[in-house]
């Protein structure tokens, strides 16, 4: 089935800020809050048995009075499956969640978990952290965060080269499952980096190791690793515009190496 068809979701939202994680990967972010519609497809994230959606939000606008407005937050999310060659609007939903701030008020945090999904997709395929070694914190954190001190330093000092080839297995899994090449694939973040290195005021927010979260999905094989407030490990700004690096780790003949 999965081989004729793409597996996507699909986020129309507005005034709110959050995360859409499917198995832990980042499938949909939105840090500006602007309305927007992306459709984003998901088969490198997806698993044939125990996948997780988890949708995290954080209010962006101020606190209102009266009734409600077009500016109230607001969040469609559904996860489809569509035919390649298919109209954008012919699609199959799979699983689908509406959000306001009526049903849910957001909470102090940054981000909050407004909702948990599990599903399985017996046609999906396997990849390469399904053969990697389940996590054991105490043992490897240390391993772990040389990974992400070392990617840090790397956009530090845009080094896309040595950056391009640590990414290599992130990307060749992304082009596969996204049926796409990985010179594309590594030409959107070589793209969004180069627009950011260009302005003067590029800065790389200091890395916080002792606030790194690694976060266990598909039975420990596959680690997460966050900060604390749920924002990828890695960000980076220049003139107003944001950059974030999401990570998912294995354990592969006992390297950790960057899959997602």
């Amino acid at each position: 089935m999965l081989a004729e068809q793409y597996l996507f979701v699909q986020v129309s939202s507005g005034h709110v800020r959050g995360q859409l994680w499917v198995n832990g990967c980042t499938a949909w972010q939105a840090w500006d809050a602007r309305p927007t519609v992306t459709r984003t497809p998901v088969a490198p994230f997806m698993r044939p048995v125990g996948n997780e959606l988890t949708l995290l939000l954080s209010d962006a606008a101020p606190p209102r009075e009266g009734p409600a407005s077009k500016e109230e937050p607001y969040l469609e999310l559904e996860l489809g499956l569509a035919g390649f060659d298919a109209p954008a609007q012919e699609f199959a939903v799979i699983f689908s969640y509406t959000w306001t701030d009526e049903d849910s008020r957001l909470g102090p945090e940054p981000l909050t978990r407004v909702v948990e999904h599990r599903l399985d997709l017996p046609d999906a395929r396997a990849w390469a952290w399904d053969r990697g070694r389940a996590l054991d914190e105490e043992r490897d954190r240390r391993g772990i965060e040389t990974v992400v001190a070392k990617l840090h330093g790397l956009i530090e000092k845009r080094d896309t080269k040595e950056l391009v080839k640590m990414l290599a297995l992130k990307h060749t899994e992304l082009a596969t499952g996204w049926r796409a090449s990985r010179d594309d694939v590594e030409g959107e973040i070589l793209g969004e980096l180069a627009d950011l290195y260009a302005e003067p005021d590029f800065t790389v927010e200091p890395l916080r190791l002792d606030r790194l979260l690694l976060e266990r999905r598909c039975g420990g094989r596959l680690v997460h690793v966050r900060d604390m407030d749920g924002r990828p490990p890695i960000r980076a700004t220049a003139a107003g515009k944001a950059f974030a690096l999401p990570l998912g780790l294995a354990c592969l003949d006992d390297a950790w190496l960057v899959v997602r």
